[in-house]
């Protein structure tokens, strides 16, 4: 008997299965960088975040990604819901994999499988999306591949990551949901009805299914679905960007010679319904390509270039294989000369595309593999060492990014981001709660979208505590046309706090009533090129308008085919008396959106809340590109109320701030100990005063008070052990007789709260001519300086006001006369009536001695806090008292005893601490005064006698 020389199927499997292994190794996608603040990679990070939170999609979030987003856009590395994306991306290029080699097995022998396979291999990593695209094709044809046949597993695969990847992004639901669309329509025209309704049933099921493995609520989908359309067609119409000439013809050229590839492939190859459907598969999925490439045809173009490489391939596969159970059509040699030069010249085209046209690029795409097969081989067996070098460069991101002084604001109360830089929050680690459609304020494209943020913010229960708002846009657009309502709402409900950097801090405020509608004005016909004067409003009120621009029919098929026509706006302001010009969307600005005055940054922005009228509009151009309906616009001009001022800020410190973001004025002197270090960030400037150190400015006679930031430099408590610093500021007198107005030590390594960056102010006491201020750092509790890096910033020396005539006084404020409470008589502040407890300011009477205050009109009583400093009773102090005394002194006449108390805190307890007292007054006559007198003890012995009054108020 002849034994049998047939291969055990142990032998048949492992090289398949080996193949599996390398090709799902190969298509992994390790975390190559770390996001930061810029716009897409804020994005990316907020979908790992929104999934770490159980945020539910198409109810709290509309996300531009689906659920599954963070495992597409997972080679940026976020910190979060790491091992869920290393297991889900393992498990969906297993699942590739799979299907890719068991296509390639259909397909028959022949070496155009092998092209095709190479192809998958080389080009279908070049571009990130292209990937999960190109899984969707695939998932497809091996459904179409599949119809009935009884071997289902390949199906139930295919079917399962349609599911999946239905949700990874937005228009990836609608992707599948057409791909599958045409499946069915194969099923149909070949009969096969029970196979599609249970093909399409497991299609809804993983669909369904995923959506609650991602702890989705299933009531939740229709919104996320209509959500999805409101986004794809909103991205359709606001998101054109132009590409060079040559690249665009390029692009022609290679979308062309597609189509023909196709055309040819459908003449040449068997001709059935199954063939022909599969190739509008192809085509079908070639114009999605398109659109994602040249709608916005930025770096994006590339993605179409290196689609068609892998089309062009699978359309041979599917066209001269045995890839759909058909036998390959026999082809003359002509005809086989005519389909691969066709194939390899669209192909190679395509390859040369997607090298963005630089030829020596092409070659990297083969010998590139052998090194991805190892940086993903050592990432499939040391991920933990990947992620711990990954945290390294995030830390310094977060670094270089951090804003510490909105963070000690904020702490851990609710924000939000109205800008597209919303990484800064996750970074700074801030509780982010975003409105609806987040992620940027450029792609809150459709009115629907507009009202959902709105009403998010408009809702005291689910509005966020704070907003920090960069006004930004890209492409050119008008920036207050990107989501205008929550832009509006922001600037109604919100007042803004601080400035760092160029990011504007606004706390919620309970000081507005109900939403106000904008009071429509008038709708006006503008012609193209056309100058329109705009309505002139109240110096109160802000103008708005709205625009309806319908396109032609013409202009309706260039948007579907390619992009929406351009249309462009002229406007002429006081900055821009020349004109200065924005592209528009159309569908931006079917809500009213603010027109004047012109809104460009933060600047624009704080200017709101201020008396300036900021950049106002006088005339506007509408300057269209062919493909509208007509050549005149609808213009609907509105106004509405400037926002209210904010009670606790001054906007004009804030604007100092943006201009000067070290200091207002350059000090005359700097002592600190060298070390390089100039800033906290590239955008955030600092001064070292490296303790002990010092740093001095000549003061004006108009000078009041002075605002400042400061704290450590991190390294000195994340790397270093400081003790900390006290920092004092200080007015030195002439000749050079300094007082402390302000003390604070900061101890970050033993007390968390004392990190970040800290803000101040400290008011000035009036002073005589060449009076100086300093600011003085000490080192800490144990006199340690080796990692006392303190710094300041944001250094505001503020004036008060002047009256109009020379002879005329500065205005003085009770705060400058250091805890007093009012402003005296002489409007002195001797430097020895200077003293604090603690780190509490008052003012010192030392006996004998007396201030004099005047009586406000009407007034009936008086009350304040007297007492004697701790030293005159403690550590050494043997004060024998002090006789404290309130008199009246009307105009004209002499002095009245009202009230007198003896304060004796050495024999006394009672006498301790400060002491609150009320005088009742008298009727007294206008320009009436009081004085508060302190006098010495019976022994006669003023040594002690450290007695000061603070916190006086008059009541009527």
């Amino acid at each position: 008997m002849a034994l049998s020389t047939a291969p055990a199927p142990s032998a048949r499997l492992w090289p398949w299965l080996l193949a599996w292994l390398v090709l799902t190794l190969h298509f992994l996608t390790p975390p190559r960088e770390v996001y930061d603040q810029s716009l897409d990679k804020s994005n990316y990070a907020t979908y790992a975040h929104f999934l770490a939170q159980g945020a539910q999609w198409g109810a709290e979030v509309i996300p531009m990604s689906g659920p599954y987003g963070f495992i597409l856009y997972g080679h940026t590395y976020s910190g979060e819901a790491f091992w869920l994306r290393f297991f889900g991306d393992l498990a969906l290029k297993a699942g590739f994999a799979a299907l890719l080699l068991h296509l390639f097995r259909r397909a028959g022998p022949g070496i155009v499988r092998w092209c095709w396979l190479a192809g998958v291999i080389m080009m279908v990593p070049v571009v990130d999306d292209l990937f999960h695209d190109y899984a969707i094709l695939l998932a497809a044809l091996s459904l179409i591949t599949g119809l009935g046949e009884r071997q289902r597993g390949w199906s139930w695969l295919a079917t399962g990551l349609l599911g999946l990847l239905a949700l990874f992004k937005g228009t990836h639901l609608l992707t599948t949901a057409l791909m599958f669309g045409l499946v069915a329509l194969v099923g149909l025209i070949e009969r096969r009805p029970r196979v599609v309704v249970t093909l399409g049933s497991a299609y809804l099921g993983s669909l369904v299914g995923f959506w609650l493995l991602a702890r989705q609520n299933p009531i939740h989908l229709p919104s996320y679905l209509r959500s999805v359309i409101d986004l794809s067609a909103g991205y359709n119409a606001t998101m054109g960007y132009d590409e060079p000439t040559v690249i665009l013809v390029a692009g022609l050229s290679l979308a062309a010679g597609l189509a023909l590839l196709l055309l040819t492939t459908a003449w040449l190859s068997t001709r059935t319904p199954r063939t022909l459907l599969a190739l509008l598969l192809l085509a079908g999925f070639a114009f999605i390509k398109w659109k994602h490439g040249f709608l916005r045809a930025d770096g994006h173009v590339f993605i179409f270039f290196a689609s068609v490489s892998v089309i062009a391939l699978t359309a041979w596969l599917v066209g001269f294989s045995a890839l759909l159970g058909l036998p390959p059509p026999r082809l003359t040699r002509s005809r086989r000369g005519l389909i691969l030069a066709l194939g390899t010249t669209v192909t190679g085209a395509a390859v040369i595309g997607a090298s963005e046209f630089r030829l020596p690029l092409v070659w990297t795409f083969a010998t590139r593999v052998p090194a991805q097969l190892q940086d993903n081989a050592e990432y499939l067996l040391h991920p933990q060492r990947l992620k711990l070098k990954l945290e390294a460069q995030l830390e310094r991101v977060r670094r270089t990014v951090a804003v510490p002084q909105i963070q000690n604001e904020i702490g851990q109360q609710s924000v939000d981001f109205f800008g597209y830089e919303e990484g800064l929050l996750l970074l700074n680690q801030l509780n982010y709660h975003p409105r609806p459609m987040g992620g940027g304020t450029f792609n809150v494209f459709t009115p629907r979208l507009q009202r959902l943020n709105a009403a998010f913010l408009e809702d005291s229960s689910r509005a966020p505590a704070w907003q920090v708002l960069k006004l930004q846009t890209l492409d050119g657009r008008l920036p207050a046309a990107d989501d205008p309502l929550t832009l509006g709402a922001i600037l109604r409900r919100y007042a803004p706090v601080l400035i760092q950097r160029d990011y504007l801090l606004l706390k919620r405020r309970t000081d507005v009533g109900s939403q106000a509608v904008p009071l429509k004005l008038r709708t006006v016909m503008v012609r193209a090129g056309e100058a329109c004067t705009l309505p002139v409003v109240g110096p109160d009120q802000l103008l708005l308008f709205t625009l309806d621009a319908p396109l032609s029919f013409a202009g309706q098929l260039r948007s579907f085919f390619y992009r929406p026509p351009n249309l462009g706006l002229r406007v002429t302001t006081d900055r821009y008396p020349q004109g200065h010009s924005y592209v528009l969307r159309p569908v931006l600005l079917q809500n009213p959106v603010l027109l004047s005055p012109l809104l460009e940054d933060n600047r624009d922005i704080l200017q709101l809340y201020s008396a300036d009228p900021g950049n106002r509009v006088h005339t506007l151009r509408i300057e269209p590109a062919p493909g509208y309906a007509s050549d005149r616009f609808a213009l609907t001009f509105y106004t509405a109320p400037r926002p209210q001022p904010p009670v606790d800020t001054d906007i004009t410190e804030l604007l100092t701030y943006r201009r000067y973001p070290l200091y207002n004025r350059a000090p005359i002197g700097l002592v600190t100990q060298e070390t390089g270090i100039r800033e906290l960030s590239p955008e955030e400037p600092i001064t070292l005063v490296h303790a002990p150190g010092s740093l001095t400015w000549d003061l004006k006679p108009d000078d009041q008070q002075v605002l400042f930031s400061f704290g450590l430099y991190p390294p000195a408590y994340l790397e270093g052990n400081t003790d900390g610093v006290e920092f004092n500021v200080e007015v030195l007198w002439p000749p050079a007789d300094g007082r402390v107005l302000f003390k604070q030590i900061l101890c970050p390594c033993t007390y968390p709260l004392d990190r970040g960056m800290h803000r101040a102010r400290v008011y000035l006491p009036p002073y005589r001519p060449g009076a100086q201020l300093r600011l003085r750092t000490h080192p800490g509790p144990d006199n340690n300086g080796a990692y006392d890096q303190s710094y300041i910033t944001r250094w505001q020396i503020k004036s008060g006001q002047i009256g109009s005539q020379p002879t005329e006084l500065p205005t003085l404020v009770p705060e400058q006369f250091n805890g007093l409470g009012v402003v005296p008589v002489n409007r002195l502040l001797p430097s020895e009536s200077v003293a604090t407890i603690g780190t509490r300011p008052v003012y010192l009477v030392h006996a004998p001695n007396e201030v004099i205050l005047n009586v406000p009109d009407g007034a009936r009583s008086v009350s304040c806090e007297i007492g004697l400093l701790p030293g005159a009773y403690t550590n050494g102090g043997n004060s024998d008292g002090v006789e404290f005394t309130v008199l009246a002194l009307p105009p004209g006449g002499t002095r009245v005893k009202l009230w007198s108390r003896y304060l004796d805190p050495v024999h006394q307890t009672g006498d301790r601490d400060a002491q609150l007292i009320s005088v009742p007054l008298p009727k007294l006559p206008t320009h009436s005064q009081i004085i508060i007198a302190t006098g010495v003890g019976p022994r006669g012995d003023r040594s002690w006698d450290h007695s000061f009054v603070a916190s006086v108020k008059f009541k009527k």
